[in-house]
């Protein structure tokens, strides 16, 4: 079985829109909708619209200057997610008491 690597070495630059790769657009978007419908929750009317693009422009800015600082932020943001759910077990084993299975039934 092969491991997978993070970094792509086939790949200096991903692709990017605008300057960010394909998942941080989708996240940019994402903060703006959620600055719109917290605007429509609380009935602000007057800055829904204003308040999306603000929020959608800090978003942009943050998420720019962390593609900036490492072109491979989005894959290695996607391998940590696939890794953290192909894993069936989520909890420290160290010191704990052995599972009821272990132990057998008491």
């Amino acid at each position: 079985m092969k491991a997978r690597s993070v970094v792509f070495t086939h790949v200096q630059y991903p692709p990017t829109y605008g300057g960010l790769p394909p998942m941080l657009i989708g996240l940019v978007a994402m903060a703006g909708l959620l600055a719109y419908f917290a605007c429509v929750i609380v009935r602000a009317s007057a800055i829904m619209i204003p308040g999306a693009v603000v929020a959608a422009g800090i978003a942009y800015v943050a998420a720019y200057f962390v593609a900036k600082k490492d072109h491979h932020f989005q894959s290695v943001f996607q391998t940590s997610a696939r890794f953290w759910k192909s894993s069936s077990c989520r909890r420290l084993l160290a010191g704990a008491p052995p599972s009821r299975s272990e132990r057998g039934r008491s």
